[in-house]
């Protein structure tokens, strides 16, 4: 059985070098809440496309759940999540609030067919971001090893300073 060779390590990419360490750091750290984020409205575009698809006839089933998410440990975490914001030039999504609290006569087929549909749009496009934020975040992580490997010391400086000196 062949074994794979070890990953090649990352190399320090010329178009990364407009960037401190300090500012590597900060774009994975947007990087990270922006994924969190999207992760969270897909999470929620897809409950509300199985509450659809399993036909639930309670009117006010969308006011209770966000009610719940609202009002479950994590409050300020959630509420920060109801807007989806870019970090640097990855698109945003507008008005997922709006589509999440959208009311759709149940027992209209067609109406809950189309709605469905155009959740399940906005579901592939935030799968989409998500993937486009992992990549970044993987090329963010690389460029961070490839000058910690450049200059090991470099990695001192994302520990606090505690004062040992």
């Amino acid at each position: 059985m062949a074994t794979k060779p070890p990953p090649t390590p990352p190399e320090v990419d010329p178009a990364y070098s407009g960037l401190s360490l300090d500012d590597l750091r900060d774009l994975r750290r947007e990087l990270g809440d922006e994924e969190s984020r999207v992760s969270y409205w897909r999470r929620i575009i897809q409950a509300r496309i199985d509450l659809l698809t399993r036909g639930s006839s309670d009117g006010d089933i969308v006011e209770r759940l966000t009610s719940v998410l609202a009002e479950s440990g994590a409050v300020h975490r959630r509420l920060a999540n109801l807007s989806v914001r870019p970090a640097g030039d990855i698109a945003a999504l507008p008005d997922l609030h709006t589509l999440w609290t959208r009311l759709v006569d149940t027992g209209d087929e067609a109406a809950v067919e189309s709605f469905i549909l155009e959740l399940q749009d906005a579901e592939q496009t935030l799968s989409g971001m998500r993937r486009e934020i992992h990549q970044r975040l993987d090329e963010a992580t690389g460029q961070l090893i490839a000058r910690y490997r450049q200059d090991p010391a470099q990695a001192l400086s994302a520990l606090p300073d505690i004062g040992l000196r």
